[in-house]
């Protein structure tokens, strides 16, 4: 039996990982419902039809601007700040990432964002192969049920840092 992927997303990447000559197929043998199927496949669409906001080279400086593994600095925590943002108290955590609810002012507008963190631990190159990709693909995508990404960056410290809606 295979082992099918449980989320939008996780089938949308696997989808987009294949040549496009492959998609349709993989998904008819991976999804089963043809109503999630038509999701990810408008995803598809979506992604194809929307111009790279950020260029691909942009994304490689700030992927190799993610400093070496644990140096021994401590990880942030609610009231400091990654770059123009504050950070608030932690939404979630994973293995790779914690996100923040976190605020941004600015001429007396405050914009709230989440704002995720990647663990300092996690800076090897498979790292950063996926951060590049996760910032590609999150700046591309238009759809109302997956967040829209306003900025991402590195810091001075070297912490990687993505910035969504």
């Amino acid at each position: 039996m295979n082992a099918s992927p449980d989320t939008l997303r996780d089938l949308f990447e696997a989808a987009l990982a294949l040549p496009r000559a492959e998609r349709a197929a993989f998904l008819r043998a991976r999804c089963a419902d043809a109503g999630v199927r038509a999701q990810v496949e408008a995803m598809l669409r979506a992604d194809e039809s929307v111009g790279e906001a950020v260029s691909s080279e942009r994304l490689e400086r700030l992927a190799s601007a993610i400093g070496p593994g644990d140096d021994g600095a401590e990880a942030p925590v609610a009231g400091s700040r990654i770059g123009p943002f504050a950070l608030g108290r932690v939404l979630g955590e994973g293995g790779s990432s914690t996100v923040f609810e976190a605020t941004r002012a600015a001429e007396g507008i405050v914009q709230r964002v989440a704002l995720k963190l990647l663990h300092r631990g996690v800076f090897g190159a498979d790292a950063r192969r996926r951060f590049v990709h996760e910032q590609r693909a999150l700046l591309r995508l238009r759809h109302p049920h997956i967040a829209r990404m306003i900025e991402g960056g590195v810091t001075d410290a070297g912490l990687a840092y993505i910035a969504l809606e």
